[in-house]
């Protein structure tokens, strides 16, 4: 493939206990190439309060051998995605940059972890960029010849499959743009560019296909990170007291709202921008995982319901011995006694 440019951006999913002291600056103030890139994609994406909840912060400087990276957190589900940008020249091969950067998760890693107490990456999700030494009426040419190669770069060729397959990959292209195609399933993604006169523009739209990509994973993780916290909640329940109710009612309202944010109602820009985005949710199966944590929180709700009731129906009994069995003069006695010897 002739290429100009090769860009590799490592998404990673994170789950944590608790946030330490933050030493960077938020994103939105700060004016690092990286944070220039994301704010003007997502603006070209979503609107402002899409990602309410989570805060973002420039981690450029602190990682090395990067163009920038940046951490995106929600204080209150504990959950988070951390990307990092790496850039290299065309005439390389660009799997072999792909596998160096899925390669090095704990290195990445290590540049959050003062940052996010107990925190967990599960696994990191590739976003690759490819810029094409073609005229952007010649891109559609271009991917058909390339077809093999860029399965292979998508896929990145772990399961040797036959050339008839990767081609099948490359024909499912989620971007309706002239300059522009996109690939995607739930473990990468890979996007194709022509020849662009602007760079800015360039990595504008490439970080908007980034971010798209990086919703599927911040939908994935609070899911996820959901039906955990309610399997560990559910071991725990036989009786309710109010500090367990306080905690059901937490854990039913994340993951209403992790529904709305990300499944029901995405606050998109357009009808391109909301296009292109249930195309991706549908190519990297979010609704499995929606599917799961909504029948994981209707099991969580009967098990609290039949919890409540046990607990009401001891409450009674309790009550029932105390009033025809001990007595409440008796109790009042043994109070004001217990009372007068303090």
């Amino acid at each position: 493939m002739d290429l100009l440019r090769i860009d590799v951006v490592s998404i990673y999913d994170l789950r944590y206990e608790g946030v330490g002291r933050i030493p960077w600056p938020l994103l939105k103030h700060s004016d690092s190439l990286i944070a220039s890139r994301l704010k003007e994609s997502f603006s070209w994406i979503f609107y402002g309060e899409q990602l309410q909840g989570f805060d973002s912060y420039d981690l450029s400087g602190a990682v090395p051998n990067s163009v920038g990276a940046a951490v995106r957190i929600n204080r209150q589900s504990r959950v988070g995605s951390f990307l990092i940008w790496r850039m290299h020249d065309g005439q390389a091969d660009p799997l072999a940059f792909k596998a160096a950067a899925c390669g090095q998760s704990d290195q990445d890693l290590s540049s959050i972890e003062p940052l996010l107490r107990g925190l967990r990456g599960d696994r990191v999700y590739p976003f690759v960029s490819v810029q094409a030494n073609t005229k952007v009426e010649d891109l559609d040419d271009f991917a058909a010849s390339s077809a093999v190669e860029l399965g292979r770069l998508l896929t990145s060729d772990l399961e040797g499959e036959r050339p008839s397959t990767l081609k099948k990959y490359i024909e499912v292209d989620l971007s309706l743009r002239a300059y522009e195609k996109l690939f995607l399933r739930w473990t990468e993604a890979l996007a194709v560019y022509a020849r662009l006169d602007s760079v800015g523009f360039f990595e504008t739209s490439m970080f908007r296909a980034v971010q798209i990509f990086e919703h599927c994973v911040l939908g994935q993780v609070s899911l996820v990170s959901a039906l955990e916290r309610m399997d560990r909640f559910s071991r725990r329940l036989a009786l309710v007291t109010p500090r367990k109710w306080l905690r059901a009612r937490a854990l039913f309202i994340s993951l209403a709202d992790a529904e709305f944010v990300f499944a029901v109602y995405p606050r998109t820009q357009s009808v391109e921008a909301n296009r292109l985005l249930a195309a991706a949710h549908s190519q990297f199966g979010l609704s499995n995982f929606l599917t799961s944590a909504k029948a994981r929180g209707a099991e969580l709700r009967d098990q609290f319901e039949w919890a409540k009731a046990q607990t009401l129906g001891l409450i009674v009994v309790a009550t029932y011995l105390l009033d025809k069995i001990i007595g409440w003069d008796k109790i009042k006695l043994w109070l004001w006694t217990i009372l007068q010897h303090r």
